[in-house]
């Protein structure tokens, strides 16, 4: 606070403010009293009351809305109804890109107002809001449309559904810039999924997190095609079945294989799935197509199979960590055992040249027989020593 509000030239240079949790909680006068200096100020640390609107925040709250224009990123909770309805015809944080909103008891209209009000919006999570429906993607002329977004982040929001985002993304503005795309709990099932990413022809990233309870429908559902999709998280669980049954689940991946083995994915490069067995089956033998939870192909059987590489981060109920497993086609597997599952060694978290949160490794023959897991990459990667002091 000393340093910034001595030193005007250093202040209009800050950009960006971080600091340690206990801190920001601890010491909302001072916080507000720096961020007052800081008029290019995009991202700050804000202690968790300044989102509820909680009292002891009130202060720092008006400071930064009355002396940082430029603020990029922001959040509403539930408690902040009130300053969150108010932003309409507020010109509040023009250039804001990435809004979250949280637990909010607001209605569908002005939702939208707040949400056309951020002309700069490009990423927008909505969470923990159960009276949020279909609807909110509705042509209604007396309000402006649900704004375009290149991420859109959906999560415990049971009562939007498949026809819904497709109906958003009916609309040329909307389907030609969303390219990341994330489900959690939501009315999106597994088996509508192929409605929004026929709809999406731009999507780069998806990820959808469900629990199911039922196995997946035997009816003829259409497999999941898109030609642009690289990133795919398919997290789907359910509980463990009865002695001699499947879990519900286990139909799902499936279908997921089904789709992959018909080659409706062909630009997708990593995969992420909640089913341990499934790099076993990928690399072992592809099963012949399905439609449904049941109903097998015979038509093309020859024309079957996964044509392109694919890194599998594969994980069961009760793993912590994601194991990696890279498939190649058959035409370019070299020397690579096509019928053995490389494997990957748990660790704690790793750097990016170990594939992020999994380690990656390759079976090589030993000389013996036998096989030794080594990295990928030639040189191993040194630790950063940094800690996460912003949690």
């Amino acid at each position: 606070m000393r340093t910034v509000r001595e030193n005007p030239e250093l202040a209009e240079m800050v950009r960006s403010l971080r600091m340690p949790y206990m801190t920001r909680e601890g010491s909302k006068a001072e916080l507000a009293r720096t961020v007052s200096v800081l008029p290019n100020l995009r991202y700050v640390d804000l202690p968790a009351g300044f989102y509820s609107d909680d009292a002891s925040a009130h202060t720092l709250k008006q400071e930064l809305m009355a002396q940082c224009p430029d603020i990029r990123r922001m959040k509403y909770t539930e408690g902040s109804e009130a300053s969150f309805s108010r932003i309409p015809g507020s010109r509040l944080w023009m250039c804001l890109e990435v809004l979250e909103l949280s637990g909010l008891k607001v209605d569908p209209t002005t939702l939208r107002l707040v949400l056309n009000s951020f002309t700069a919006l490009r990423d927008l999570k909505l969470e923990n809001l159960p009276w949020l429906d279909d609807s909110v993607f509705s042509h209604i002329p007396s309000l402006p449309s649900f704004p375009p977004l290149q991420r859109f982040t959906l999560q415990d929001i049971p009562n939007v559904t498949a026809s819904g985002l497709a109906a958003y993304l009916s609309i040329p503005q909307n389907r030609e810039v969303l390219t990341y795309l994330t489900l959690s709990n939501t009315g999106v099932l597994p088996q509508s999924l192929h409605q929004v990413l026929s709809a999406a022809p731009c999507l780069q990233s998806l990820s959808i997190i469900q629990e199911v309870s039922k196995p997946f429908p035997l009816e003829n559902i259409p497999p999941l095609s898109s030609k642009s999709l690289r990133l795919l998280h398919y997290e789907i669980t359910s509980d463990g079945g009865s002695y001699g049954l499947q879990p519900a689940a286990s139909s799902y991946y499936t279908y997921l294989m089904s789709s992959l083995t018909s080659n409706c994915l062909p630009a997708l490069r990593d995969l992420y799935v909640r089913d341990a067995n499934f790099p076993d089956t990928l690399l072992l033998a592809p099963p012949p197509r399905i439609f449904g939870g049941g109903e097998f192909s015979s038509s093309k059987p020859s024309n079957i199979g996964l044509n392109q590489p694919l890194n599998v981060y594969s994980k069961g109920m009760d793993e912590l960590e994601w194991n990696f497993t890279p498939y190649e086609p058959p035409s370019t597997r070299g020397r690579r055992d096509s019928k053995t599952r490389p494997v990957s060694l748990h660790g704690a978290q790793l750097s990016p040249q170990w594939g992020g949160e999994a380690r990656r490794s390759v079976l090589v023959g030993n000389g013996f027989g036998g096989f030794l897991a080594v990295p990928v990459d030639e040189e191993r990667p040194k630790s950063s020593g940094k800690a996460d002091l912003w949690r």
